[in-house]
């Protein structure tokens, strides 16, 4: 239990050490402070880059590169012209489906572009639809994972949590399958690290091994009905631990939490917390967005208290 033993001290140093020195970087940063303590900006992102981080918040979704979202649809324009036998310059007419696309690529391109509108809490809304959209195929959904692994590794994070809300993909796939995708990708790179761990020879800290430890949180959208909740909650209930098959004590526990998240403007807590109260009894830990906007603080009708309020004396 080496390794365990190494990420339980990694999270006593960033609690330590790490969170305010990067939070203190932050907000000078922000405020137009380039020098810190003597240091020069350039050198201390070269710190930072180099401490060890926890990402606790990262959505699959929310993490796609935007040049991959560029070639999903530069491929979707490619199989459109093979379809019609023809070429976009010899006058082909776009189907609806593909000025969908386009249009898709535009949008993404000038929110990314907004630096300024980055507080706009509406924003990560208008985004996470338009990549729904262009995400179709499971090949997609585990491209997009391992990249993401790829990226945070690179950034020295120690630990991460990935959270996604399982959905139906245009190509068939279900959302057990989704699921089920993910959760292979995320064990098979732990499998990687315990194996880099392992090893005694001077390969064990090569490049070729992860530091990483990876886990997945399935999210609970606040726009959806209460029992599309329960049904993610019983997925995460029945594909938590992987390899499938073996006693529990031999596989690992890959799904740890369950989410609640979504456009802050749709369902309310109140109305899914049974679906929460049952994910604890299943013996997962629960994250819940809260107080993302200040209609939050309004108590709805037939409620007692607003739903910050609510969420805060959840128990």
């Amino acid at each position: 239990m080496d390794w365990l033993f190494y990420y339980l001290s990694t999270l006593t140093f960033c609690m330590l050490v790490v969170f305010p020195t990067t939070g203190a970087f932050r907000w000078r940063h922000l405020a137009g402070d380039s020098q810190l303590s003597g240091c020069s900006e350039d050198l201390h992102s070269k710190v930072l880059e180099r401490l060890p981080k926890f990402e606790l918040h990262a959505h699959l979704h929310g993490s796609i590169r935007y040049t991959t979202i560029l070639d999903f649809l530069k491929t979707e324009i490619e199989m459109e012209k093979m379809k019609s036998h023809s070429d976009l310059n010899d006058g082909i007419e776009l189907s609806a489906e593909l000025r969908q696309w386009l249009e898709a690529e535009k949008r993404v391109l000038q929110l990314t572009l907004q630096d300024s509108d980055h507080g706009n809490a509406n924003k990560p809304f208008d985004i996470f639809p338009i990549v729904h959209k262009i995400i179709k195929r499971r090949d997609q959904v585990q491209r997009i994972i391992r990249e993401m692994i790829i990226d945070y590794s690179r950034q020295n994070t120690v630990y991460l949590e990935i959270r996604t809300t399982p959905r139906i993909l245009a190509d068939g796939t279900t959302m057990k399958e989704y699921v089920e995708l993910l959760v292979k990708e995320v064990y098979n790179h732990n499998l990687k690290l315990k194996e880099g761990f392992e090893k005694t020879d001077q390969n064990a800290n090569s490049s070729n091994y992860s530091n990483m430890l990876v886990k997945l949180i399935l999210s609970v959208d606040r726009g959806r009905k209460s029992n599309e909740a329960f049904e993610i909650i019983e997925l995460a209930n029945n594909l938590a631990y992987y390899p499938v098959g073996l006693l529990t004590a031999e596989r690992e526990k890959v799904i740890v939490g369950i989410d609640f998240s979504g456009n802050p403007q749709g369902g309310r807590f109140p109305d899914f917390e049974n679906v929460f109260i049952a994910a604890r009894n299943m013996g997962f830990n629960l994250t819940i967005h809260a107080a993302e906007m200040k209609d939050l603080s309004i108590i709805g009708q037939g409620e007692k208290e607003d739903e910050t309020s609510f969420i805060l004396d959840f128990k």
